[in-house]
């Protein structure tokens, strides 16, 4: 058996590496196994746990009527939403709040480049709401973290299912950055303010309120230092991070900026880590996407509306 092990463990190689069509159809496994040990075979390499009894009745079922090729499992298990939390349970979490952003049709994403997607991380992330114009403020590739260089240029505009994405070249704390003023329905800020020292993120705040529209929603999520300390107690959780907010801190920068809260909640869920458990892989998986204080968990998140000045509040 151990021989089959080790096959399985090439196999889900390959399946990570994007190679799993060509090396498992090239394996005997599918004429070795029976039906019911591929599929334990699979659970337990994935996910590392025994197939439960939905799971091995639905594949069984698809293998049966010859729907799914038994090669397909690993396949379906490493896209599944089991994986990917079980893989970066950090990552995941956030995934799940893109889905929750509002729609808007006018929106600026402050630093939201993307590596890998011409059409920028919000859209990489999953958000599929319908716009009219995407704006992505960013440094100059040469000026950004070697670890979101992007691997070629992305001309301006990029077409997309959900609408056009444009590029404004440089700093998001720039004040004179934007021209317009409030043109913006949404303004999405995605784990960037840290990247920023906090005087840089005053004027980021100045900048995202002058653009939206009165009314419209600033939005966005950043590490939460009470959670990243217990892991970091003297840096920061990524060596380009300038600074790391606590709520309480970036409570009152936001009120102090005009904005009005709307919502706020914690995301992934770390309530087990302050309690005392390891702030690891193993522990984050289990943990709920969000919870409803931001100080217990790993992101802050908030939802902000361009409140009115005082005198328009007042009339």
């Amino acid at each position: 058996m151990s021989a089959l092990v080790n096959i399985g463990k090439r196999m889900v190689r390959g399946v990570v590496n994007g190679l799993a069509r060509p090396l498992i159809h090239g394996l005997p496994l599918d004429k070795l196994l029976t039906t019911d040990t591929y599929i334990r075979l699979a659970y337990r390499l994935i996910l590392g746990r025994r197939p439960d009894p939905e799971g091995l009745r639905h594949f069984r079922a698809r293998m049966s009527s010859q729907q799914l090729p038994k090669a397909a499992v690993f396949e379906a298990l490493v896209t599944s939403p089991e994986y990917r939390k079980k893989e970066d349970p950090f990552n995941y979490a956030r995934l799940q709040l893109i889905k929750r952003l509002p729609r808007a049709n006018v929106i600026v994403d402050l630093g939201g480049s993307s590596k890998h997607e011409s059409g920028g991380a919000l859209y990489a992330m999953g958000y599929r709401q319908k716009w009219q114009r995407l704006i992505i403020v960013d440094l100059p590739p040469q000026e950004r973290h070697v670890e979101w260089r992007p691997e070629g240029a992305a001309s301006s505009p990029v077409a997309t299912e959900c609408g056009p994405v444009e590029y404004l070249c440089g700093s998001m704390a720039d004040p004179a950055l934007f021209a317009e003023a409030e043109f913006a329905d949404l303004v999405w800020s995605g784990n960037s303010l840290e990247h920023v020292t906090a005087e840089e993120a005053d004027r980021v705040l100045d900048n995202a309120h002058k653009i939206l529209k009165p009314g419209g929603l600033f939005c966005l999520d950043t590490p939460n230092r009470r959670v990243t300390r217990l892991h970091y107690p003297d840096t920061y959780s990524h060596p380009d991070h300038k600074i790391e907010y606590t709520d309480e801190l970036l409570s009152v920068k936001l009120q102090r900026h005009g904005f009005a809260m709307v919502a706020k909640f914690g995301v992934l869920d770390c309530r087990r880590v302050l309690a005392g458990e390891p702030l690891i892989h193993e522990t984050l998986r289990h943990c709920p996407d969000f919870c409803p204080d931001p100080r217990d968990g790993y992101f802050l998140y908030y939802q902000c509306a361009k409140a009115p000045p005082p005198a328009a509040a007042a009339r």
